[in-house]
């Protein structure tokens, strides 16, 4: 049975074949099997590219843009310029008009070697100061030694100096600033033997720590010309002169800055109520806390200000954060002012002939007014109430703020004056809307108010003996 359904199942399916063969011979009528094989072949090819469409694996590469067609060499924008697939070889010259021939007032050349020209911006007045001062710096600290004759607290010469400058110059040139200098003159052949040959690392290293570039003895005297660059200020304008002096600029010459960072040490000053602070790019720092090792130092205007410095004991800047919310204070640094005592005890601050009065005290600053600036009065009326008289206007204490007293105009005016539990102000009142009120004070001592004041607006009146 199984048998006879197998052989029925072929039958059946030649005898679809043959409808199907007679069917393409009724439509296209071939003359042979090799016509109707290319016709089968043809429709395989035609159901594998619909396949393909379909599935959506088609490469990239056989679309083409419809706004940009190519062709061997160009592609052709919408627009029709050519773009060429291929680099151009660059076989012409830079055109003269990009080419600037200046002619500039030139100099009598008398550079004959390298060490002459680089003597014509570092001479031998700088490499002579810098001999004077470093050997300054090696006797302060020569006495330190039990043995003056060791090499290292020697002093030093120009030929010395130089041969330093050599080697800082290697060091740059081999990549090697920041290698410690044991690795720098190392024996076992990792180091570079130029070292070795000119001088030892303890030499090295101590003409490094006793470098200097002018006296501190005259540092002082820098500073108090508002000099931050005293250390340097010498040997740095020498070399701008040179600079300007064997070298001229052109009018096409593109000028920049560059900032250099800076790791000099702060200046410390002192208050008029004899407390330090530091000054530090026109800003003030308060210290916050002291340890053994670093102090932290905040801006005066602190919290309103973020900006802090960080500083070892001798006031060299470690870390900072110098960007400051306002603008730097203007102080005037005063050798003359002085702290008097009145008759009635009271401390006053005498400058320049002024007097001046505390306004109120802080932890860090202390602020001082003149005494001729309008004080504050308080004065009690007839009902008994206490008022605050200031500038001609008359302020009663608000109940809800300590701290705060506001004009007795409530009616259409709202400005108040904040003042300390000393009645030190500490935040002017605005403008007025209206004339100050007068108050008169009686025979009791108390002031009463005055319906009626002449006084119609706030005005200075002058008289005149």
């Amino acid at each position: 049975m199984l048998e006879e359904k197998k052989e029925l199942n072929d039958f059946d399916e030649s005898f679809e074949d043959y409808e199907e063969i007679d069917m393409h011979e009724t439509i296209n009528s071939p003359d042979s099997e090799e016509q109707y094989e290319s016709i089968i072949r043809s429709q395989e090819v035609e159901e594998e590219s619909s396949g393909d469409e379909d599935s959506g694996d088609e490469p990239l590469s056989s679309f083409t843009s419809q706004e940009c067609s190519s062709t061997a060499s160009h592609f052709i924008g919408k627009n029709g310029f050519l773009w060429s697939k291929s680099e151009f070889g660059r076989s012409s010259k830079t055109p003269a008009l990009n080419i600037k021939n200046e002619s500039r007032p030139s100099k009598p050349n008398t550079v004959q070697s390298f060490i002459d020209l680089w003597s014509n911006f570092i001479d031998t007045d700088m490499i002579a100061t810098i001999v004077t001062n470093t050997n300054i710096k090696i006797q302060e600290h020569r006495v330190k030694f039990q043995n003056k004759n060791r090499i290292e607290v020697k002093d030093t010469d120009d030929s010395e100096i130089l041969s330093l400058i050599g080697l800082l110059y290697y060091s740059a040139a081999f990549q090697c600033n920041n290698t410690e200098v044991s690795s720098l003159f190392a024996p076992d052949g990792t180091s570079h033997d130029i070292f070795r040959m000119v001088t030892s690392n303890r030499r090295f290293a101590q003409l490094l720590k006793y470098l200097r570039f002018e006296n501190g003895a005259d540092r002082q005297e820098s500073l108090k010309a508002n000099n931050p660059l005293a250390a340097v200020s010498y040997i740095f304008e020498k070399f701008v002169t040179n600079c300007q002096n064997n070298y001229t600029l052109g009018p096409n010459t593109c000028i920049n800055e560059m900032l250099l960072p800076f790791r000099g040490r702060s200046r410390l000053i002192t208050m008029v109520n004899d407390k330090q602070l530091v000054l530090y790019q026109g800003y003030t720092f308060y210290k916050q806390y002291n340890r053994k090792v670093l102090d932290k130092w905040y801006c005066t205007s602190q919290p309103r200000c973020k900006a802090y410095l960080m500083t070892d004991k001798d006031l060299s800047i470690l870390n900072s954060n110098t960007e400051h919310t306002h603008k730097a204070k203007q102080l005037i640094e005063s050798s003359n002012a002085k702290l008097i005592t009145m008759v009635n005890g009271k401390q006053l601050v005498e400058y320049q002939g002024y007097t001046f009065y505390k306004q109120y005290n802080r932890k860090v600053l202390d602020k001082w007014h003149c005494t001729t600036h309008p004080r504050l009065q308080l004065i009690t009326t007839v009902q008994d109430k206490l008022l605050l008289k200031y500038k001609g206007h008359y302020y009663s204490k608000t109940p809800y703020l300590k701290k705060r007293w506001r004009c007795i105009n409530t009616n259409n005016c709202y400005v108040g004056v904040i003042v300390n539990n000393d009645f030190s102000i500490i935040k002017e009142p605005g403008e007025h809307c209206h004339p100050p009120k007068m108050y008169v004070e009686t025979e009791d001592g108390k002031y009463k108010l005055v319906k009626d004041s002449p006084v119609k607006s706030c005005e200075y009146i002058v008289y005149e003996y």
